[in-house]
């Protein structure tokens, strides 16, 4: 039988890109707006992007079947991390060799997060679901995101977003010389 798995949480939008010295000095030098930033930089252009919901905050499931009827409900706290361990992904250029200076974002909304698809002939249960995690590790923060469900140990396929809103939103420069730059 088919089955949707919709999440409800703390979203995370994170963009990341390289920028050259001449880049950041034209961002410092204050002759682009954040507006302009993004258009120029972020959009289409990122060398890691992704939107995943947060696990610092509570995260729900809710199961349904074929016929829209609610099957399981759980919160993150009722399933296991999976011996999976994770991925990192760490923005400061001391750090991280791929990039010379890092152009960050981090947006959060609140509501629907990941929809998930899978099959299965078994009977649900709680237990067979776990989890991996994906990190972002700045500014001494670590924002410890959901990288996959997994079902019986497999990963579930993400077919879609639930909506959701904004709260806020952080834009920053990790620059290879250690400082950090913030973009109002």
């Amino acid at each position: 039988m088919k089955y949707i798995v919709k999440t409800l949480g703390k979203i995370c939008h994170y963009q990341f890109l390289n920028l050259n010295e001449t880049e950041v000095n034209n961002i410092e030098c204050g002759e682009m707006d954040y507006l302009a930033i993004v258009e120029s930089f972020l959009l289409d252009k990122c060398s890691l992007e992704n939107q995943k919901i947060c696990l610092e905050d509570q995260v729900s499931f809710g199961v349904f079947d074929a016929s829209h009827n609610k099957i399981l409900d759980f919160n993150i706290g009722d399933i296991k991390q999976s011996d999976d361990s994770g991925t990192c992904f760490c923005p400061e250029p001391t750090f991280n060799e791929g990039f010379e200076n890092c152009l960050g974002s981090l947006d959060y909304y609140s509501g629907g997060g990941p929809i998930f698809e899978f099959e299965t002939t078994e009977e649900l249960n709680v237990e067979n679901f776990s989890y991996s995690l994906f990190s972002i590790e700045h500014d001494d923060e670590v924002i410890t995101l959901l990288d996959h469900l997994l079902y019986c140990n497999e990963k579930l396929e993400n077919i879609d977003f639930g909506e959701s809103s904004g709260l806020n939103r952080m834009l920053k420069i990790w620059k290879k010389n250690g400082e950090i730059f913030e973009i109002q």
